[in-house]
């Protein structure tokens, strides 16, 4: 991830703030039509989109391939240690055999056949059409007036468990400033409680010392 993610999410901030979601007046004289934040909310659900398409046609994620990886890497990378996390818990919950991770890496040229127990990969291959499902539908019913209520229902918490498993905690906030937009009730009491969250995870990095992003 480069250094421009993390500028982009400052400058939607810097947006959110300075831009007011509805049509604003001063002095009789219309000041803003309120179309700013609704591009920016519209911007939020489209990186969702767009990253379901791109999973769906990058084909490691039809069978469960990307996420198997965590089979066969070591702990410094975040989806894939946690994916070790739930399958090392499945395992232990279910008493289904697993070995010890990570698995060695198979070496040779071109594609290379590995062991992988049956229930991992179908664990995988559930996760990842889940995944996928998610990206695709959420967006158009939180876009949709009539199933909006629902969509935001299911994009929170969908927010929240990706960035449980991705450790993205700061693209988090950002999106859900954004997906806030769709909810113009009650701002201050919205975005301050989204503060006061930011603040307590940044706060816990700090102190317990994380190297993770807190933006």
């Amino acid at each position: 991830m480069t250094p421009n993610h993390y500028y982009l999410e400052l400058y939607i901030l810097v947006m959110l703030l300075l831009c007011p979601n509805q049509p604003y007046q001063s002095n009789g004289r219309q000041v803003s039509d309120g179309i700013c934040g609704r591009l920016i909310a519209v911007t939020a659900l489209l990186t969702f989109f767009y990253a379901g398409i791109q999973k769906l046609v990058h084909g490691y994620w039809h069978d469960g391939e990307f996420l198997a990886q965590s089979l066969f890497w070591v702990n410094d990378v975040s989806i894939l240690y946690t994916m070790r996390v739930m399958l090392g818990a499945a395992s232990w919950l279910f008493g289904l055999p697993l070995g010890e991770l990570p698995y060695p890496v198979p070496r040779g040229i071109g594609p290379t056949e590995v062991a992988i127990p049956g229930w991992s990969m179908k664990m995988f291959m559930a996760l990842s059409w889940f995944v996928i499902a998610s990206e695709l539908i959420i967006p158009p019913l939180v876009l949709l007036r009539r199933t909006r209520r629902l969509g935001l229902a299911l994009m929170f918490p969908l927010m929240v468990a990706l960035a449980t498993l991705c450790w993205e905690a700061e693209f988090m906030f950002a999106a859900l400033g954004c997906l806030l937009l769709f909810v113009p009730s009650h701002p201050w009491r919205n975005y301050g409680v989204l503060l006061g969250l930011h603040m307590s995870w940044s706060f816990f990095v700090i102190a317990a010392d994380l190297r993770v992003p807190i933006l």
